[in-house]
């Protein structure tokens, strides 16, 4: 069921004019920003992520499967190690990936 649309949240419609800069953020830390999210949810949660996000990729193909799962342990060890075994997927090969990845 849609959620209806609250009249505090809708974008703004005032006009604007000027200059837009796009810059490289400097330090994006997306795995440090996973993890710190995963670790926000409540244990039940958590548990359920990992059931619905491993239950996902388990008939994904081999190479991208590993490549996701690197992320997730990147993010949060457990994190991966709960979706790689939910996912069907080999831990240290995962746990390889993952310390080459830089946040």
């Amino acid at each position: 069921m849609p959620l209806e649309e609250s009249s505090k949240t809708r974008y703004s419609s005032l006009a604007l004019s000027d200059r837009t800069q796009q810059a490289k953020i400097q330090r994006e830390q997306n795995f440090k920003q996973a993890g710190d999210l995963y670790r926000s949810f409540s244990r039940k949660d958590r548990q359920d992520l990992i059931d619905a996000f491993g239950g996902s990729l388990a008939s994904a193909d081999d190479v991208s499967k590993h490549h996701i799962l690197s992320f997730l342990y990147k993010a949060d060890p457990e994190y991966g190690d709960g979706v790689t075994k939910a996912a069907k997927g080999d831990l240290l090969r995962v746990q390889a990936l993952a310390s080459r990845l830089v946040d």
